[in-house]
């Protein structure tokens, strides 16, 4: 093993041991001594998070809380070296230490009577420690949080993280957001139609727009072909709704032609593994309904958008399955159509009660997700750049004539402001924002 080889199993084994006797550090910090010098674990839990991601050298500081977490478990020493050699044999044999819970079995009693407190006091001020949380339970669960989120986290600036536990809780949901958004991109627009005040979505343009002209005409003869057979219409009931929204009102939009056709394929798959539809060798036009689904998946597969938007795209089962969003989504996407038009008004609503009928299929379920995320976010974080405009009370002339882009969202004038009073007013879509953030991270 050469030297940064072992540099990094080193710094991984105790970045793990860290973590095992962080809660005892948080003990201490939440003492009166602690709060009589204005101390916080703060500065502990980024020296643990940058040790997480990458090499560091802690500050005096650090090194001392370091010190005294390691002093004040020596009384359960024992335990702690045997997750040490777990760790090291585990290692070893070949295993990814992120994917192995950070204890082999329960928490010794020593550890677990300091790590209860520090749990009830982190969802006393959910605000403040929600993110350190879900690093926690990620941690200890072997479900670490997204690395490259926990990377942008770590390398936020040092005036940043002196600000104190609430300043970095409110940075640390701006990065969150941004990396939800990124990850959710569908080459769409939202913009406030001026004359009635309300959202609407564009599609951005294809760079090679006779590349979408022809995968949708595809789609389009598909769907003419299958429309004559009434059996197939009901069995392909996913599959046409997600090619007819692509071609009637996404012909022009790349990463929707893409991952709608992508979605109908394995919705089509699924229906012929489960008996719903006969094999495609033993019936030409669902053979031939599945090669033309995979030419248009292939022809737009390289379209720069489309690689942008996918190379990173999480799998949106899990937020399908969630029973949260399940809860939530009908409600929330009806606060986003009363201030919507078009089709950003129509599709919310239809993806809301997808994603929260339990009897459609997983695929479907996943693919109206998908967007259900994407819009719901944009809308939010436009929202929320709205109020923070307004809360710096920049002149109504800079106002009008502003523009942002957050997340592919554009068009904040005086004239809005009304509208987007009432979506960050909203009741339950905070709630779905917030759940879709946690479920991405």
């Amino acid at each position: 093993m050469d030297e940064k080889a072992a540099r990094k199993v080193a710094l991984n084994i105790a970045h793990r041991a860290a973590m095992r006797v962080f809660p005892i550090a948080w003990e201490w910090y939440a003492s009166a001594a602690a709060r009589k010098l204005d101390l916080t674990a703060l500065p502990v839990l980024r020296s643990n998070l940058m040790s997480g991601v990458a090499s560091t050298c802690p500050t005096p500081e650090i090194s001392r809380a370091a010190h005294a977490a390691a002093f004040a478990a020596a009384a359960n020493a024992a335990d702690a070296w045997d997750q040490i050699v777990r760790d090291v044999a585990l290692l070893e044999a070949g295993h990814d230490l992120s994917t192995n819970k950070l204890w082999a079995e329960t928490p010794a009693v020593g550890f677990q009577t300091v790590e209860d407190p520090m749990l009830e006091a982190w969802k006393r001020a959910p605000d403040t420690w929600r993110f350190w949380a879900r690093r926690w339970t990620g941690a200890t669960r072997a479900e670490p949080l997204n690395w490259d989120l926990q990377t942008k986290v770590a390398l936020i600036e040092d005036e940043e993280w002196a600000q104190g536990p609430e300043h970095i809780a409110r940075v640390i949901g701006g990065i969150e957001t941004e990396f939800a958004v990124e990850r959710t991109k569908l080459g769409e627009t939202l913009d406030v139609n001026p004359e009635t005040g309300l959202l609407y979505l564009s599609d951005d343009q294809c760079d090679k727009a006779t590349v979408c002209a022809a995968a949708s005409a595809k789609l389009n003869k598909m769907d003419e072909m299958l429309s004559q057979y009434d059996n197939y219409v009901g069995a392909l009931r996913g599959e046409l709704f997600l090619i007819r929204r692509a071609v009637a009102h996404h012909s022009t939009n790349p990463i929707i032609l893409h991952n709608n056709a992508k979605a109908a394929r394995r919705l089509l798959a699924g229906n012929v593994a489960n008996g719903n539809c006969p094999s495609l060798a033993s019936e030409p036009v669902l053979e031939l309904f599945d090669a033309t689904l995979l030419d248009v998946q292939m022809s737009l597969q390289d379209e720069p958008s489309v690689v942008e938007a996918n190379a990173h795209r999480p799998e949106f089962s899990e937020i399908a399955n969630d029973a949260e969003v399940q809860r939530l989504a009908r409600d929330a996407a009806r606060e986003i159509a009363e201030n919507a038009e078009g089709r950003l008004a129509i599709e919310i609503v239809e993806d809301a009660e997808i994603v929260a009928d339990a009897s459609q299929s997983e695929v479907l379920r996943a693919a109206s997700a998908d967007a259900l995320a994407s819009r719901s976010l944009r809308v939010w974080v436009a929202a929320r750049v709205a109020q923070a405009r307004k809360a710096i009370k920049i002149s109504a002339e800079f106002t009008k004539d502003a523009t942002i882009v957050v997340g592919g969202a554009s068009g904040i004038g005086i004239g809005s402001l009304a509208l987007w009073d009432r979506v960050y007013g909203t009741t339950y879509l905070p709630e779905l924002i917030q759940r879709i953030l946690t479920l991405l991270a």
